[in-house]
């Protein structure tokens, strides 16, 4: 008898310990939330300050999940995106970037018709 009020004090505890663990869990996810979106501005400021980037590379928005940045928007070309990924590469806490970024619109037109043979 003794042995299981010891078992069910113990269950007790645990299930008590588990309660207030997650209580505690959330400050540590707001800590995380906190630091992607230092990284995630950090990064926006860092393109929007590039001068060498043209007026549409300050419309790429930054998703940081756990340190790794997802980057979305349009930019007017390849050697553009490819700086873009760079500075996100090279900003502080990032652990890794996946680039969503396209080319826009008007460059994307442009080019095909450049492509095309003439007829």
């Amino acid at each position: 008898m003794i042995e299981r009020r010891f078992v069910l004090g113990a269950i007790s505890f645990i299930l008590a310990a588990a309660g207030c663990a997650e209580k505690a869990n959330p400050t540590a996810m707001e800590s995380y939330v906190r630091k992607d979106r230092a990284i995630s501005d950090r990064i926006m400021d860092a393109i929007q300050k590039d001068v060498a980037l043209s007026d549409d590379a300050p419309n790429i928005q930054v998703l940081t999940v756990n340190g790794e940045s997802t980057l979305y928007g349009s930019v007017d070309s390849e050697l553009e995106r490819s700086h873009v990924e760079q500075i996100a590469a090279d900003a502080d806490g990032v652990r890794g970037v996946t680039s969503r970024i396209k080319l826009s619109d008007q460059k994307v037109r442009t080019a095909s018709r450049t492509t095309k043979p003439n007829q």
